[in-house]
């Protein structure tokens, strides 16, 4: 779905927004550092992150709830 080559280690996804606030999918290479940001974000300690370019490999326009195929969207971001 989302165009990416299959690796061994996967993929991390976060929610990023642009500079006009439109969510988008930032696709990260190193799936440990987006645990450990999931890991913090559960624990109120991370909301507002900047991720170091190095670790994204690319984007997908929008969010996973607004993909085709994809039938609800979280309660809560």
């Amino acid at each position: 779905m989302a165009g990416l080559q299959p690796t061994a280690e996967g993929y991390g996804f976060l929610l990023a927004l642009d500079g006009d606030g439109a969510p988008y999918t930032a696709v990260l290479w190193d799936v440990e550092y987006v645990r450990l940001l999931l890991t913090a974000w559960e624990a109120g300690e991370a909301r507002e992150v900047v991720v170091p370019a190095e670790k994204v490999v690319g984007h997908i326009r929008e969010w996973p709830w607004m993909w085709v195929g994809v039938a609800a969207r979280p309660a809560e971001i």
